[in-house]
């Protein structure tokens, strides 16, 4: 049954929502990540989002930090760059698929990292950027726990215009709901869980998860321990992932399920180590009864179709990397 099971997963292919890769890199060049180019290879990645992460409170001239971390990720991408490519429309993920290359997306870890000018929301859309996480665990310009700002509901509106992918994870709860009023488009939680089953502030209520079904978005599962169980052992396990899994789409449908790892940023352990090891996660849900449809989905095609949706239109895209 085993061997039946791995030899039916073989030709799946993966999209990651959320890691922490390019920071880790930059402050630990010498540890061993969780994800590598051949990491990424031996788990049949075909879409990574590697994102630009910035503490607010931590860093004195956080945008100075954000943009350091942007030279990482070139530095990066000019390194592999005969494995991965920066996708910035959906016809770059065509082609570098073609061409059996690794998509790359670059992402923001906190929205305030823009001098509080949409401006500059613009130039990182020139950069390249097309997801951002509006919050970071702290209250900024753009939100509080009073809700989206006004600034907060422009740069949304602005981020629509440009095609960038509107991230909640993060985001306070009457912020969450400001957003579900205002979009016009598919937004995501990159990196959360269901709050039901572990009741911290990164998950999602019911009530969420159901919005972001009806918005069309989805929800990438994060296999930090923290986010799946309460108490107990620091350890991260398949299971505690099926149970997740389980309950998102009884809640919300089997097409608001996708994977957001948030790898290099998990200090737990896992039965799942790294990158590599994915399709151990796509056996499980094969194992405890989800569908080849349903694990198709939740492994590449639920997010390849926000995707397409949000970057379908080249003409606002950036020129780096091209």
């Amino acid at each position: 049954m085993s061997q039946q099971l791995c030899q039916s997963t073989s030709d799946l292919r993966f999209v990651d929502l959320h890691c922490d890769t390019i920071s880790e890199i930059r402050d630990h060049p010498d540890a061993t990540h969780h994800i590598t180019v051949q990491k990424l290879e031996r788990g049949s990645v075909v879409l990574q989002c590697f994102a630009l992460f910035t503490d607010l409170a931590k860093y004195e001239k956080p945008e100075k930090r954000a943009l350091e971390l942007y030279g990482t990720y070139l530095r990066f991408l000019r390194e592999n760059q005969e494995d991965i490519a920066p996708v910035h429309t959906w016809q770059d993920f065509i082609d570098l698929r073609e061409k059996q290359l690794i998509g790359s997306i670059l992402t923001l870890e906190e929205g305030d990292i823009t001098f509080g000018g949409l401006e500059f929301l613009e130039t990182w859309h020139e950069l390249g950027v097309r997801m951002i996480t509006l919050t970071w665990n702290h209250p900024n310009r753009l939100a509080d726990r009073n809700g989206l700002t006004e600034y907060g509901t422009a740069y949304v509106r602005r981020m629509e215009e440009l095609g960038i992918v509107v991230d909640v994870s993060h985001l306070p709860d009457k912020a969450f709901w400001d957003v579900c009023r205002i979009a016009t488009r598919p937004f995501i939680a990159s990196h959360s869980n269901a709050r039901q089953l572990c009741h911290v502030s990164r998950n999602l209520t019911d009530d969420m998860i159901r919005a972001v079904a009806r918005h069309h978005g989805v929800i990438g599962l994060n296999f930090y321990a923290r986010f799946l169980k309460e108490g107990g052992e620091d350890y991260s396990t398949l299971d505690d992932m099926i149970r997740h899994l389980r309950h998102i789409m009884e809640v919300g449908g089997e097409d608001v399920i996708a994977l957001g790892t948030d790898f290099d940023g998990i200090t737990s352990g896992m039965e799942l180590k790294d990158a590599g090891g994915l399709h151990q996660l796509a056996r499980r849900m094969l194992e405890s009864g989800f569908t080849r449809q349903q694990v198709d989905k939740f492994s590449h095609a639920n997010a390849e179709r926000v995707f397409r949706d949000i970057l379908a239109d080249g003409t606002l895209a950036g020129q780096p990397g091209h």
